[in-house]
């Protein structure tokens, strides 16, 4: 019996010898006919740890190499695109007639609003009205009325 093969991306390569592949398949619904995007998450023992987060793999079929782990990674089809890490802010041509308003050479300054001033919060304490301290009393009063 030919084993199983899977293509789909790497989600994970967070733990040791592990990846998580997701595999994404389109089927048509039996009964709508509408085509549904199917996904399952495999994990693969990658032994070289050589795919990366992105990577188009393929996995094979193995024997269970741990509790969740039953596949194996074959090759990398495809490197994920590295992305550029940027250091300083993009510097970003302006459009002719801002550049023409604020002279060469110059950045426009970002506008921004003034704060309102906050006025000091007045302390609120909580006013409970007279008849309601009427009706309950404390239970210092309680033992002087009944006894």
């Amino acid at each position: 019996m030919p084993r199983k093969e899977m293509i789909g991306r790497v989600i994970s390569d967070k733990m040791q010898k592990t990846i998580t592949v997701l595999v994404e398949e389109r089927v048509q619904h039996p009964r709508y006919k509408k085509y549904i995007t199917r996904r399952a998450k495999f994990y693969a023992h990658d032994e070289h740890e050589e795919a990366r987060v992105g990577d188009i793999v393929r996995i094979i079929e193995s024997r269970p190499l741990s509790r969740l782990k039953r596949w194996r990674l074959v090759e990398v089809l495809r490197r994920a695109e590295a992305p550029e890490l940027v250091t300083e802010e993009a510097e970003l041509p302006l459009e002719p007639e801002v550049e023409a308003e604020l002279g060469a050479g110059s950045k426009p300054e970002p506008e921004s609003e003034p704060e309102p001033e906050l006025e000091p919060e007045e302390e609120e304490k909580e006013a409970t009205p007279e008849s309601e301290t009427q009706l309950e009393p404390k239970p210092e009063e309680r033992l002087e009325t009944e006894g």
